[in-house]
């Protein structure tokens, strides 16, 4: 589902911006500061409603003006029908517009233009944060399993609503009531992550292998609550906990997943490296099970390709990237003619102050 054309106004460095776009591979090249990533940040906020560099708007919004204004236009490969996206985002506020029509829920943008962005923080983020970790793999069950984020919201509403009961001590009576309707959501919810990695692991070999020579790389699951128990008696047992802190400390919300080489946890045996290597493995594996699922094609952001990667793994990624069908942007701050030897097509673009200089399909 390539992007083939991206109207911006109002993105940081950029006043206004029209951009036409290859549907294959997008090198973006340019010096520090100059504006490619804001670039990437552009195509992610059309996809998703936010920055990848910040969960508050203020910061995207160019200074002196009052909202973003997004246009972009991406092509569904199998049926040649292009689809005109739209979002205006404000301080406090937003508009979705697909096809002409209005949508309530941002949630709608990241449904139709499916993307994945790969940066420089993404691995910091993914080792640091179980709420990262946790969104890796519910994006792909967003695409791929309908039911969902509808059991998603769900849980959620009635998490909002247990804590509620927990901090009203006058209503405790009803707490079992909740929590049987809670433990069925969250069951529902372990269920779907749980085949999801089952089948993630089945993908992440082949990626390991031709991106760090190794097959051990495995992805596992904690469902947030103590192994070996269910769901039902752990709320049970953490109640008194839970009324005195006023928040669940149990469920799917507190879900967790590990990445590790040969039982390893890959923080305590990779080096810096090999573990952006292994993100990306993972990313990878789920961006094939995505096509396998929907039949249809991701967008994939590389900001900063080289900047931890050495020269010959950039060009092993480069020549995997080449045989998944999906279209490709990539930052760097000069061009390098031979990672793109893989390709037999690409796009080049030049990003300086703001100002963004468009080349014509060049073959490597």
């Amino acid at each position: 589902m390539p992007l083939i054309s991206l109207q911006a106004r109002n993105v940081r460095l950029f006043e206004r911006l029209h951009v036409d776009f290859g549907e294959r591979l997008n090198v973006i090249v340019g010096p520090n500061a100059g504006g490619k990533t804001s670039l990437l940040e552009a195509i992610h906020l059309l996809a998703v409603g936010r920055s990848f560099r910040s969960a508050r708007v203020n910061p995207v919004i160019r200074k002196g003006a009052d909202q973003i204004v997004l246009v972009g236009r991406y092509l569904e490969a199998s049926s040649g029908v292009v689809t005109t996206l739209g979002l205006e985002r404000g301080r406090s506020s937003h508009e979705v517009k697909i096809d002409g029509r209005t949508e309530t829920r941002l949630a709608a943008l990241a449904k139709a233009f499916p993307v994945v962005a790969i940066t420089p923080d993404t691995h910091y983020g993914f080792e640091n944060s179980a709420k990262q970790r946790r969104a890796t793999i519910d994006w792909s069950l967003f695409h791929v399993e309908q039911q969902f984020f509808p059991a998603w919201l769900k849980y959620r509403r009635l998490l909002r609503q247990r804590n509620a009961l927990l901090r009203d001590r006058t209503q405790h009576a009803t707490l079992a009531t909740w929590d049987a309707g809670l433990v069925c959501v969250a069951e529902e919810i372990q269920g779907y992550r749980q085949g999801h990695v089952q089948a993630w692991n089945g993908a992440l070999g082949r990626y390991s292998k031709e991106l760090l020579g190794e097959t051990g790389l495995t992805v596992t699951l904690k469902p947030g609550w103590r192994q070996g128990m269910v769901l039902s008696d752990v709320l049970r047992l953490d109640r008194e906990r839970d009324t005195e802190e006023g928040f669940t400390h149990a469920g799917p919300h507190r879900a967790d997943l590990s990445l590790c080489f040969d039982g390893q946890p890959i923080k305590d045996v990779a080096s810096h490296g090999q573990k952006k290597l292994a993100l990306i493995a993972l990313k990878l594996a789920q961006i094939s099970l995505f096509i396998e699922h929907t039949g249809r094609t991701p967008t994939l952001l590389l900001d900063d390709l080289t900047a931890e990667l050495d020269h010959e793994h950039c060009a092993r990624l480069l020549v995997v990237l080449a045989r998944l069908p999906v279209q490709v942007f990539v930052t760097a701050t000069a061009f390098d003619a031979p990672l793109s030897s893989a390709w037999t097509e690409f796009r080049l673009f030049h990003v300086k102050h703001g100002h963004v200089a468009q080349s014509e399909p060049v073959s490597p």
